[in-house]
């Protein structure tokens, strides 16, 4: 087994997009002061990796509670350990939270949190006549939308909106002024998830991408799952051998790739060319496949600190890995890429697919990232990406593993419908996007002048694509008019692309 994990040299300098961020940041800076208190949503797992201090820089008059979110797959023996380590760096209200978990005890215990940090008395509930506005702070995807959803749940029993996908949590990003309590008015001002201006070492990186708050592909999908099966056999980890039943503890990450594939039918014939004559070898159809199976182990990732000391242990317990691998195979899930020129509508559709609601945006710095399921049995990952002119360039760090492409276009600005030709046509000619079902959606369809969905087509030029499926749908992202209809193709058009890639 090996003794240390060799990391690529370029990874520990790497960061991801610090422009936009930068950005993200000023806009929140601004509506604090419209704000009572900040909440700054962390991961359990890794509660001293990847913080951005610049958080604590901004709020530092205001009251700040830190949640640390996913605590049910956080080592529980170390959660008071981490509390007394984190007030020793000078944190001083910290609550843990199970978002997932319905009507979990920590959400009342949150909301005694903020009302305390906000000076309201139990007295003063029903006299206070201005709402309570609260800020959410984060690094992208540690549960912040599972926990507006579970303070919807207790304090306005509604239920609608709050589906979560299979990877436990989903970053938001809007800027939006969203209701979460009535006794007392409460809103909340969600942002977008904002990096640590620098990652200071690769394995600050790599734990990071373990738990979902790096995207795959900025690290490699295979370098992941190399440095988990390395810290599984460092810690003597090896319940991985029964779950994937191989033979024994294995440290060469294509050895297991290989195993696994062969047992779930993901590899596939090929030929080598040589001088000579032509030999078959096998090969992994989908790379990603095995790695998202074998990726759920880092569902269990923690991030302990005993005296100050952090140490990443993979936890292991295989009943939940066995549901997550039952989630997995069990449905139909796609990535799905939410893109259109600014003021198209893509955020107000987005939260609409999410919430079942309207909700107040602002135009997105970065990007929203929600699993939503419109349709039964299926489920998509939809990555809603800004679209004013100098983001667009940034569209194509987003293509790589799309299984379906949702473009929106605003049917009442009939002077920009060329720009959007233009932006819609650089998408689809590049290679990563090769073959990936198209639905575009003809939105505000409610304006008196907006113009029908076959305008739309022609002044896109969609009869001149060749190769690639497509639809076109009248919506209103609004009242939501056209949108299940839309979803309705989007699902069989992308699970036919699935099917031909197999």
């Amino acid at each position: 087994m090996r003794k240390e994990f060799l990391f690529p040299k370029l990874l520990s300098t790497a960061n991801w997009f610090p422009g936009h961020m930068a950005r993200g940041l000023r806009v929140m800076n601004r509506r604090l002061q419209d704000c009572d208190c900040v909440l700054e949503i962390h991961d359990a797992r890794i509660p001293f990796s990847g913080r951005n201090p610049k958080f604590s820089e901004m709020v530092s008059r205001r009251p700040k509670i830190l949640v640390l979110n996913k605590m049910d797959m956080a080592d529980s023996s170390t959660l008071e350990d981490v509390v007394q380590c984190l007030r020793e760096r000078g944190e001083r209200e910290i609550v843990y939270t199970d978002c997932q978990f319905q009507h979990h005890h920590s959400i009342p215990e949150l909301m005694d949190r903020i009302k305390s940090a906000t000076n309201l008395d139990v007295e003063q509930v029903e006299e206070r006549p201005e709402s309570i506005k609260l800020m959410l702070m984060g690094v992208p995807n540690v549960g912040k939308s599972s926990l507006i959803n579970a303070l919807r749940r207790r304090y306005l029993k509604k239920g609608k909106g709050t589906r979560v996908g299979a990877t436990p949590g989903i970053t938001r990003g809007v800027l939006g002024k969203i209701s979460v309590s009535d006794s007392p008015k409460m809103f909340v001002l969600d942002t977008p998830g904002v990096m640590t201006p620098s990652i200071p070492s690769a394995e600050v990186a790599m734990k990071l991408a373990l738990v979902g708050t790096l995207p795959d592909h900025f690290i490699g999908e295979r370098l992941i799952v190399d440095y988990l099966l390395y810290k599984l056999n460092q810690c003597q980890l090896y319940s991985y051998v029964d779950f994937y039943r191989l033979p024994e503890p294995c440290d060469d990450i294509h050895v297991v790739l290989d195993s696994i594939g062969k047992r779930i039918g993901g590899l596939t014939k090929g030929p080598i060319i040589t001088g000579e004559s032509p030999l078959e070898f096998c090969y992994i159809t989908t790379q990603a496949e095995c790695m998202t199976i074998i990726a759920k182990f880092a569902r269990g990732a923690e991030d302990t600190a005993v005296y100050g000391a952090v140490v990443l242990i993979m936890g292991l317990v295989v009943t939940k890995f066995k549901n997550l691998y039952k989630s997995f195979s069990g449905g139909q899930h796609c990535k799905i890429l939410l893109l259109g020129l600014d003021g198209a509508g893509k955020t107000t559709l987005l939260y609409k697919l999410k919430l079942g609601e309207t909700i107040t945006t602002v135009p997105t710095i970065g990007f929203n990232v929600e699993t939503v399921c419109p349709v039964q049995h299926v489920s998509f990952t939809v990555w809603d990406i800004g679209g004013q002119g100098k983001i667009r360039q940034l569209w194509r760090h987003y293509f790589l593993g799309s299984e379906g492409l949702l473009f929106i276009v605003d049917s009442q600005d009939e002077h920009r419908l060329w720009e959007a030709r233009e932006a819609l046509f650089w998408i689809l000619q590049s290679p990563e996007m090769a073959g990936v079902p198209l639905v575009v959606l003809a939105n505000k369809q409610d304006v008196s002048n907006a113009q029908t969905p076959t305008a739309i087509a022609s002044g896109l030029g969609l009869a001149e694509l060749k190769d690639r499926r497509w639809f076109v749908q009248g919506t209103s992202a609004l009242s939501g008019a056209g949108v299940y209809e839309a979803m309705q193709e989007l699902a069989t058009l992308t699970k036919d692309f699935q099917k031909s890639r197999h």
